[in-house]
């Protein structure tokens, strides 16, 4: 899945949320995934929430950044140099630092310092 694919429909799922009036999932809510079992009802909740989608397109625009592809290896030189160019249009457009800045602003500004440490 791309990185605006993955923004697209972390979007979608923002707008169910609020369309539904679910409650806003949180960092902390997230937290208690590690502890939870797999098979554990109360799971599937968090992990369709935006916050968690949010969390998750940041960690890939993070691997990303740094050359990795997912699941497994690592991009060419000249494939890493696109990507690279294509995600700082997209984490430098307006919409998507509001929506970033929503969810975790640390982590957004951890993924800016990558862009800086980096030859990208």
């Amino acid at each position: 899945m791309s990185v605006q694919r993955l923004k697209d429909f972390y979007l979608i799922v923002k707008a169910e949320e609020e369309k539904s009036g679910s409650k806003h999932i949180t960092l902390k809510d997230l937290d208690k995934l590690k502890d939870m079992p797999m098979s554990f009802p109360e799971r599937l909740p968090l992990e369709k929430s935006s916050t968690y989608i949010g969390v998750k397109l940041m960690w890939i625009i993070r691997q990303f950044l740094l050359g990795h592809k997912f699941p497994k290896g690592l991009f060419t030189t000249n494939e890493w140099k696109s990507i690279c160019h294509d995600l700082l249009d997209l984490i430098t457009e307006e919409d998507f630092i509001k929506i970033m800045l929503d969810i975790e602003p640390a982590t957004y500004f951890m993924i800016l310092t990558i862009v800086f440490n980096t030859s990208c």
